[in-house]
């Protein structure tokens, strides 16, 4: 294209980044008047409730499940949760009763602003069936619509004070649940088009930190990628090995490890099928940080949560779009993006407040508005 017809552009594109700027600062406002930030996705059977759909036929518990590891697992079921937890609320989407729960939340970290959700497929290794991510997304969901928190650690293990299992150490997620895929027909798939509701998660808008305590392959990496930071134990264990199964990655897994990567690495694990360490996940950009055991994991990214959770809830949504955007947009346009929600700041108290705290050179009192 002649420079002169980009010239010509760049007006009309100033006018189109300057009003998406004022719908997202609006967009922001109405988070905090509604309950419902983020809408239902058509394509997935969740519900806004306080239980997940109803387990199908094709979900329920059944002979033997395998999860992308390509490993027969025990049959799947959930763990039977306490309704109490140490003083903590209770959240949880239930499969069939209100003892068992595919995604628990504990709520103890909630005068900090922090969620903590757990994956609780532990006989199956969490993998992802429908009824899990379908619950998993409804309470993400929950938790969206929730001011009370302002940021979620999402893993695959907790301990509760009584000593219950929530669970499995082993795995965050192994990845999907092959047995469930293997039934559908094309029309099926096609039709229904498969995993797409999947991509829910990244429709979150506060921030989530997937904390990796064992595998996560295929479907279970694909999900710790749809969050906003990625921390792991030592013992951790990441890849997409779907060309063992010949198929290639479905829920974003050739697409965000690349842009995390690098296009040399991700196309070497993805056609090898091999997994990776935690320690070389960190060293390739797509692990912000390792920790040692799976406790010290919990800790960590729970200490992280809490220090995201601390400043201006709206604002950490802004930098979540900026920063998603930047993976999306030519760099001139997401420099102009990234300028106007800048802008939109000047129409938020907590900006006001946090550059009047730098100046009287005391602590900002974010009142998340």
């Amino acid at each position: 294209m002649m420079a002169s017809s980009v010239s010509a552009l760049r007006p009309a594109a100033q006018v189109v980044m300057r009003k998406a700027g004022q719908r997202f600062l609006s967009s922001i406002r109405t988070s905090h008047r509604s309950s419902r930030v983020v809408t239902s996705l058509a394509t997935t059977a969740t519900s806004r409730t306080t239980s997940c759909p109803s387990t199908s036929a094709k979900d329920a518990p059944r002979g033997k499940h395998q999860a992308l590891v390509g490993i027969e697992r025990t049959p799947s079921g959930v763990a039977a949760l306490p309704r109490t937890n140490g003083g903590a609320s209770r959240r949880a989407f239930s499969s069939s009763s209100a003892d068992s729960s595919l995604v628990y939340t504990d709520d103890r970290y909630k005068s900090d602003g922090v969620a903590l959700c757990v994956l609780n497929r532990p006989k199956a290794l969490n993998a992802l069936s429908d009824s899990l991510v379908g619950a998993l997304i409804s309470e993400l969901k929950a938790l969206d619509g929730d001011d009370s928190v302002r940021c979620i650690v999402l893993t695959g293990h907790l301990t509760l004070p009584d000593g219950t299992e929530v669970g499995t150490p082993k795995a965050f997620a192994a990845g999907a649940d092959i047995k469930q895929m293997n039934e559908k027909t094309f029309a099926e798939v096609h039709k229904g088009d498969m995993l797409a509701f999947w991509n829910g998660v990244k429709e979150i808008r506060k921030p989530v930190i997937a904390a990796v305590n064992g595998f996560a392959l295929g479907g279970g990496c694909e999900l710790a990628m749809a969050c906003d930071i990625i921390v792991a134990s030592e013992v951790a264990k990441f890849g997409q090995p779907e060309i063992k199964l010949g198929t290639i990655p479905g829920c974003g897994g050739s697409q965000r490890l690349t842009h995390a990567v690098g296009k040399s690495k991700a196309m070497w694990w993805m056609l090898s099928g091999e997994t990776f360490s935690a320690s070389e996940a960190e060293r390739s950009g797509l692990v912000a940080k390792v920790f040692g055991t799976n406790d010290e994991l919990l800790t960590g990214a729970v200490e992280m949560a809490k220090k995201i959770a601390a400043y201006s809830s709206p604002v950490l949504q802004m930098v979540k779009d900026v920063v998603n955007q930047s993976q999306n947009l030519p760099l001139d346009q997401g420099l102009l993006f990234e300028r106007r929600v800048f802008h939109s700041t000047w129409g938020l108290e907590d900006r006001k407040e946090g550059m009047t705290a730098f100046a009287e050179k005391r602590q900002a009192d974010f009142k998340h508005q």
